[in-house]
């Protein structure tokens, strides 16, 4: 056990059990503190930037900032905040911003200057297949303390803000920046969510969770349902009964379909829930493989999905443009991991005050966890104080406060 679980206990006073926890998971959505308004206050180094005022490109104010690339060529713009930026330990900064042609990203930096460029705080968003879950159109990424480099300290105050945007060698890119806040504290919290038809998610971990009042998540590949070894209908519906949300992974669970074959794929595994007398959370979706692309997101949004998880690395971030929905991200596979990593992410998302989703395919001997880390990991998790949420809980907290589950 943790030296530090009386403090962190003492952290999470304001979300015992029972308690409400807030809408978007926001204990303080913080304060804009930078609304591209206007290219007139910034330097551009390299490439070029113009106001965007395209209907759907931008959302506060009149318009976005564009910062365009050079072909295989970086560009740059710089600017002196309206107020020196002061951060705090346990908050995080978001940034919204419009991809152009996200196949053409190699990455974007972003930097925060001390005065006179002394020392600085750098967070790099790679485009990396899948990392992070971004796509074209509108995007949010949290930044948060232990994603940030460089020789500054997040207790310094910046009265800079960089951004350095990186295409793919031979081509062009730009992206259209809208808003930056900072100051937001989410909540704590672990959502474990587990993929395909195995029947150790029954045996293993739901048998171990419902008695400790603790859920999760199960996206199904319904084809392999009733199948073998694997997982029952009848299992499933005692799942959902017993507070987990039991969603969709297609019926077949291949990727490269066409995006008709696609859509009808999720559209007969949800089907297939529903005629097992599923019902709860049958229009939540994951893409086979967490493989995903324009056509993908698009499937999911007219089959219709209410939300559509990929395996991309990042953080749940809400919040009333529901930019994530299609694209929710896991925090870390488990594969791999020891018990030790698994407890000091949970620490971590504490520290932090962030939501994390754990992901697994089985659980078990040669699984990618083993039974008892397992259960060394719940027992932890609510040992210190940690709600274990479903994409229910996420989807119902869009909406306004939901009532802390029980475990």
């Amino acid at each position: 056990m943790s030296m530090l679980l009386g403090t962190r206990r003492t952290l999470l006073q304001s979300v015992d059990r029972g308690d409400m926890l807030p809408q978007y998971l926001l204990n303080s959505y913080g304060a804009e503190i930078e609304g591209f308004d206007s290219v007139a206050e910034w330097v551009v180094s390299l490439g070029s930037a113009a106001d965007n005022i395209t209907e759907g490109e931008f959302r506060t104010g009149a318009s976005s900032i564009k910062l365009t690339t050079g072909v295989g060529a970086n560009a740059i713009m710089t600017k002196t905040l309206d107020a020196p930026l002061t951060l705090n330990s346990g908050e995080h900064l978001r940034l919204y911003f419009y991809m152009h042609d996200f196949d053409n990203a190699a990455r974007i930096r972003f930097y925060l200057f001390t005065a006179g460029y002394a020392t600085a705080l750098e967070h790099t968003i790679e485009f990396a297949p899948l990392i992070p879950p971004c796509r074209n159109g509108w995007n949010v990424i949290d930044l948060y303390e232990d994603g940030f480099g460089g020789t500054a300290s997040w207790s310094d105050t910046f009265p800079l803000l960089r951004i350095r945007l990186e295409p793919k060698p031979g081509v062009q890119c730009s992206i259209s920046c809208d808003s930056l806040r900072a100051g937001l504290q989410s909540v704590p919290a672990v959502l474990w969510m587990f993929d395909d038809e195995q029947s150790s998610i029954y045996d293993l971990a739901y048998l171990y969770m419902q008695p400790r009042n603790a859920n999760a998540t199960f996206y199904i590949k319904t084809a392999a349902v009733n199948t073998g070894a694997n997982i029952t209908d009848a299992q499933l519906l005692t799942m959902e009964g017993g507070g987990w949300s039991i969603a969709n992974h297609t019926r077949s669970h291949v990727y490269d379909l066409p995006y008709a074959a696609f859509l009808a794929d999720i559209q007969n595994g949800r089907a297939d829930l529903a005629g097992w007398g599923l019902s709860v959370a049958i229009d939540h979706f994951a893409y086979p493989g967490g493989q995903y692309d324009d056509d993908r997101i698009l499937a999911a949004v007219n089959a219709p999905c209410l939300t559509a998880r990929v395996t991309g690395k990042g953080f749940v971030g809400l919040d009333v443009y529901g930019d994530q929905l299609f694209v929710l991200p896991i925090y870390m596979g488990v594969n791999t991991l020891t018990l030790a990593q698994l407890q000091g992410f949970v620490d971590e998302a504490i520290l932090y005050n962030r939501p994390i989703v754990l992901f697994a395919h089985t659980i078990g001997p040669g699984a990618d966890i083993t039974q008892a880390d397992f259960e060394a990991i719940i027992d932890y998790t609510q040992a210190v104080g940690i709600p274990h949420l479903t994409i229910n809980d996420i989807y119902d907290s869009l909406s306004g406060p939901i009532t802390k589950p029980p475990g």
